[in-house]
């Protein structure tokens, strides 16, 4: 019976995590003779649901009022992920008028362009302003002031300057740990690669790119020191160094890193890490 037991709970576990969801919930609502627009559902917090909604439903009726005489709605899904989703609300009236939005799940809100990247000259002529859509692939922008979103800046070509602390919540990316070094990984234009290498920076010791001058089409993106949470708070305590690397386009790659103190030019230990880029 126990056994029974046992195989039913990990069964359970199993199909737990068999059954993570990919993206958010997005239904189409009915608006009376006006056509339909977004409306989120499932979201753990009650609050920030409403607040989603409430906020897509004042655009979709900002986007009717400009499109003028009896205008609908319909939108379209660009991108939907765990935490973050975008939608271009679309009216037809006198005109046809256009809106992106895109909801930041961890504050029910739109997004803070800030928080997904540095907005820097470099940016800035790439991607003019904050008007654009997030999509599988890229930004989605406007040709024209008024027009539809039909410009695309791609990841690969704003790789410099996107924000590692929350680009994992539209990039693909995988982790790699010090197993992986010697070895390849193959991987597509516009992602990004987590490296995961024990640092105790206490010490004086830190991981240095040796190949200084990358591959063009390789980018280091930052990296940042990671002190588990069972250590946090201890004084001298390892932890795991965070290089984070991206792809603007295909082509064979290698990274080089040597653990050492700035001033002792012999490294204790050294990585080098191989990647296929298509």
């Amino acid at each position: 019976m126990k056994k029974i037991a046992l195989l039913t709970l990990a069964l359970a576990m199993t199909a737990q995590t068999a059954w993570a969801f990919t993206g958010m919930t997005i239904l189409s609502k009915q608006e009376h003779n006006k056509g339909t627009i977004p409306f989120v559902d499932a979201v753990q917090e009650v609050n920030l649901q409403k607040n989603m909604n409430s906020e897509l439903a004042n655009a979709a009726g900002a986007v009717r009022k400009e499109a003028g005489g009896k205008a609908t709605s319909s939108y379209t899904i660009t991108m939907n992920k765990p935490t973050l989703f975008s939608v271009i609300i679309k009216a037809q009236g006198n005109k046809n008028a256009y809106r992106a939005m895109n909801m930041d799940i961890t504050t029910g809100k739109e997004d803070d362009p800030k928080d997904f990247f540095y907005i820097k000259d470099g940016f800035r002529a790439l991607v003019p302003n904050d008007d654009y859509a997030f999509a599988e692939d890229g930004l989605l922008l406007r040709s024209s002031n008024a027009g539809p979103y039909d410009k695309k800046v791609t990841y690969k070509e704003l790789m410099p300057f996107i924000n590692i602390a929350n680009a994992g919540r539209f990039l693909p990316s995988y982790k790699v740990t010090v197993d992986g070094a010697g070895h390849t990984l193959r991987v597509q234009a516009g992602t990004m690669v987590d490296l995961y290498l024990k640092a105790n920076p206490t010490t004086g010791y830190d991981w240095y790119v040796t190949n200084a001058k990358l591959d063009n089409g390789m980018v280091t993106m930052g990296n940042s020191f990671f002190l588990p949470s069972d250590k946090r708070g201890m004084t001298g305590a390892p932890g795991m160094d965070i290089f984070v690397v991206g792809f603007q386009k295909p082509g064979n790659y290698t990274l080089k890193l040597e653990y050492k103190r700035p001033w002792v030019n012999k490294p204790v230990d050294k990585v080098e890490y191989h990647f296929i880029v298509e």
